[in-house]
């Protein structure tokens, strides 16, 4: 009787640690994933800051003159703005 109850409670201890092991391994994962989401968005941000260091007008040039064709011009001219707005931002490295 003693000797069953032994195997019963080491299969319980056994389940348990599997279940406890599993369920850390999934809390790493997400961890990890989170890291790597973290630093890609870190290299984009040094990437995009070495750009501004280089040329000043990397962030402003563009939309400032979007923006003063979008306040002052027709329909047919904004649309035609807004189209080089893109090109120049996805030339840029930037996408939308």
């Amino acid at each position: 009787m003693i000797l069953v109850t032994l195997a019963i409670l080491g299969w319980l201890w056994g389940v348990m640690q599997f279940i406890i092991n599993r369920r850390n391994q999934k809390k790493d994962k997400l961890i990890d994933r989170k890291y790597e989401a973290y630093s890609v968005y870190m290299k984009k941000v040094d990437e995009i800051m070495n750009n501004v260091r280089k040329n000043p007008n990397f962030i402003y040039g563009v939309s400032t003159d979007f923006m003063e064709v979008v306040l002052t011009s027709d329909s047919e001219e904004i649309d035609n703005a807004l189209i080089k707005f893109r090109k120049d931002n996805q030339s840029d490295g930037f996408t939308t």
